[in-house]
């Protein structure tokens, strides 16, 4: 059980530092020692992440983005994460306040997609619903939150504020963070992440592409069953061209490990549906196999990138050119 606890956040109306209090309230109640950082604040004064058991960083999303100060953070200080024995993200949304649980997977797009860009899988996520504070925004703030409040059936009496945060939720994930919970629906390994299966086959790699599209159906229309595919590859450059060759057992592609080779995985991911539409993702990693292929290994995987680049983009626009399609055909019609 953690005894020292890390929370950094950073917070536009309060909410979020609102949950990260409760949050810190609650462990500090099983005696844990807690300490809560605000990410906007001096970075001078921030203790560092080897300092704690475990780590929480907390952040809102607002007009889909998280804020920069919470992403500047995290990838500055990615490696030391990746490494951290225990560590967890919570977002603040207004999609998560619907409390249903389709609701609860389309809040968690932009985090996935967040996590996926970084390339980290914390230990524990959850996302949270927020508050409309009405009183604390400019006139076009509060333009705008209305009318997603109104499209979300939400209260748009803007003379007050609404707290829509489940505290008894936000106590759970602080619960099952100090139990240590195996069972527990925060559990990163609890939810599908296009990154998982890419971190079991390459964990290590030198050079990464990604791509996404966001198309107009489910990944069930789209006919993506499983909703994830993956490819891998081992190459090798000589007298100026490029072998390739597929590899169709995972075993085999993981220990591969014949010198002067250079081996890609690819990942077609078809996230869960969301209101508008659905993300599919593309993303290629490439490593070399010994030090005999490291020297040309910057000029390979940039030739590498290039191909695997249109390569994606390709895919994912015939991808989207069939669901266009799907959609225009009158029922009936062949």
């Amino acid at each position: 059980m953690p005894n020292r606890i890390g929370l950094y956040f950073a917070s536009h109306h309060g909410q979020t530092r609102a949950i990260a209090d409760h949050i810190g309230q609650r462990l500090a109640n099983y005696g844990c020692d807690v300490t809560i950082t605000d990410l906007e604040g001096d970075p001078r004064t921030r203790p560092g992440l080897h300092e704690f058991d475990t780590v929480l960083i907390g952040a809102p999303l607002y007009i889909q983005r998280y804020p920069s100060a919470v992403t500047r953070y995290i990838r500055a200080h990615l490696t030391d994460l990746r490494r951290h024995p225990s560590t967890g993200f919570f977002s603040v949304c207004l999609t998560a306040a619907l409390g249903t649980h389709e609701a609860y997977i389309e809040s968690l797009g932009p985090l996935r997609e967040l996590l996926s860009d970084i390339d980290w899988t914390p230990d524990w996520i959850a996302s949270f619903g927020g508050a409309l504070s009405y009183r604390q925004y400019d006139p076009f703030t509060r333009w705008i939150l209305r009318r997603i409040a109104a499209h979300y059936h939400y209260s748009t009496d803007t003379s007050r504020d609404h707290d829509l945060t489940s505290w008894e939720t936000v106590g759970l994930f602080a619960d099952h963070v100090f139990q240590n919970a195996a069972e527990s629906q925060f559990r990163s390994s609890a939810l599908s992440l296009p990154s998982r299966t890419l971190d079991r086959l390459m964990p290590t790699f030198g050079s990464r592409v990604t791509e996404r599209v966001t198309v107009d159906a489910t990944p069930d229309e789209i006919g993506a069953a499983p909703h994830e595919v993956t490819h891998e590859f081992v190459g090798q450059f000589e007298n100026g061209e490029f072998s390739l060759s597929p590899m169709h057992d995972d075993a085999a592609f993981q220990s591969f490990n014949e010198p002067g080779h250079e081996k890609i995985v690819t990942d077609i991911w078809f996230d869960d549906a969301r209101e508008r539409g659905t993300v599919v993702r593309a993303e290629s990693r490439i490593q070399p196999t010994s030090w005999e292929a490291q020297p040309w290994f910057s000029w390979h995987a940039f030739l590498l990138s290039r191909g695997l680049r249109r390569y994606m983009r390709n895919l994912l626009h015939t991808i989207r050119q069939t669901v266009t399609h799907h959609h225009d055909t009158p029922t009936g019609s062949s």
